[in-house]
Formats: C-alpha cells, structure tokens, sequence
C-alpha cells in the first residue's frame, strides 16, 4: 500500500489530492515502478488529469476497481474489476514475482490495511482540510514503522515505511 498524508493522516479534500510535492510524486513513482496498482475508480479518474496526454502509468499493471465506471475513460493498460480480492488473486496468478500496491481511494486503502505486509506513507507537512482520511488507528495498532527519512528537497517531508507486526 503507498498513501500520502497530511499531519491529520488526510488524503483528499474534494476527490483531490490537496498539495503538490514532485519528490512526494517521485517516491510514488520509484516505489510502485514495475509493480501492479490497485485503485479505486475517483483515484483512477483523478491520476487521469495529470496524464492526459501521456501514457498511463507506465511501467505498471493497473487495475481499476469499480462497478459503474464508464468504458470509455479506460486507458490502455487498465483493467477494470468489480472485485478487489478477485483483482488480487488475478495479478497474484499471472504476475506472481510482482508488488501489488494499493493506490487508493478510503476503501481501497481500508481494504489493504488488513491484507498488506507494508505499508509506504509520504507523510505531508500542515493540515489541509481534507474530507477523507486513512485509518490512523488501523496502522497504528497493526503495523510499526521500520525505516523513516526526510526528504532530499522539502526536509518536512517524511517517508516511511511500516511493517506489519506480528504476535507472539
């Protein structure tokens, strides 16, 4: 799973994303290169403003989970499933050495925090009035954060990384 976050673990304000950081957009990029995203069908038709005019996501399976979602907005490259465990099993089958990241939007993510190892998080500097937020309880209480830096650029930036703990 990656998600960016601000100080009160919000992620969207609108069906946006309320900021803009291009090493926050890089550590997306470098993370997820190669890997199979998981998104919901606002985090789809969202990601689709900034690439317009380019190819979509590339280097990366994308699968698009929605029921209501019109045909003609699918990029090539994108797959639509109406069922996120029928996705996973799906990529799992046919790309068994890949990563699947979990990309958003609050369901999504509610999801992947009960089935994913890791967890990557930008955490954003401020609060900025977002409406929809990740489980901040959920994280804390299943997953510890292994590794953390600041960024190269913005030093406020934060990036971690959090493993699921395990008992006993």
């Amino acid at each position: 799973m990656i998600c960016a976050v601000d100080e009160e673990f919000g992620f969207g304000k609108n069906g946006e994303i309320p900021w803009y950081y291009s090493e926050d957009l890089n550590y997306f990029k470098n993370i997820t290169k190669d890997g199979i995203l998981i998104m919901g069908k606002n985090s789809y038709l969202d990601a689709l403003e900034y690439f317009e005019n380019k190819p979509f996501m590339p280097g990366r399976e994308v699968s698009v989970i929605s029921s209501t979602i019109n045909k003609r907005v699918i990029r090539e490259g994108v797959t639509v499933f109406t069922d996120v465990d029928f996705s996973i099993r799906y990529y799992q089958n046919l790309y068994p050495d890949k990563q699947i990241y979990f990309c958003g939007g609050k369901e999504i993510f509610e999801h992947a925090l009960d089935v994913v190892d890791r967890v990557y998080l930008a955490k954003i500097p401020g609060v900025h009035e977002c409406d929809v937020f990740l489980n901040k309880e959920k994280l804390l209480r299943n997953f510890s954060i292994m590794f953390c830096e600041s960024g190269k650029k913005s030093k406020e930036l934060l990036f971690q990384t959090y493993r699921r703990k395990t008992c006993c």
